[in-house]
């Protein structure tokens, strides 16, 4: 029963804006692996820090939490759509991925580098074809995230890469 109130009061707290509560159900929920939880807290807070960003609020500095939220934000859409998972009883939207790992990227997110060179190449990690993403794999694209992320020491980068590479429109 102890736990009950606790966890009831955590809920409350979270949807009524405070800020530790919210993270606190967005780590148990990440922690357990339950990805509909996880972007029930996490992607408002997602799309609110997409759109400081693109309204270029002066000032902006954007935390290490920060990035680690879009990362975490994008991989939950990502396994949370394996997982047949919804948001709100509407499909995930999946389309908001890209955009999260390109900015988390952008700011030198060796993680986010790896999965978005791998989303543009469509490939998984172990170097299979995979059919989500864009229409068309962008090599182009790939490679430059790619080894900025093997750059900062991912082994999987370089190994994405190797496979990249055994193309024949680039041999």
């Amino acid at each position: 029963p102890q736990a009950g109130v606790a966890e009831n009061w955590a809920l409350r707290a979270a949807s009524g804006g405070v800020a530790e509560a919210r993270h606190a159900l967005m780590d148990a929920a990440w922690e357990a692996g339950d990805w509909t939880e996880y972007i029930r807290w996490a992607l408002p807070l997602a799309r609110e820090l997409l759109h400081q960003v693109d309204s270029r609020e002066r000032d902006l500095q954007i935390s290490h939490d920060q990035v680690e939220l879009l990362v975490r934000c994008a991989q939950a859409l990502a396994r949370g759509e394996q997982a047949g998972a919804t948001f709100d009883g509407q499909p995930l939207p999946l389309d908001e991925a890209p955009r999260f790992w390109e900015l988390a990227a952008q700011l030198n997110d060796r993680h986010a580098q790896l999965w978005l060179g791998l989303w543009f190449a469509r490939m998984n990690a172990a170097g299979e074809r995979v059919h989500d993403g864009p229409a068309t794999a962008n090599f182009k694209k790939a490679i430059r995230w790619l080894t900025l992320a093997g750059e900062q020491g991912l082994a999987e980068a370089w190994f994405a890469l190797s496979r990249i590479y055994l193309k024949p429109e680039f041999s």
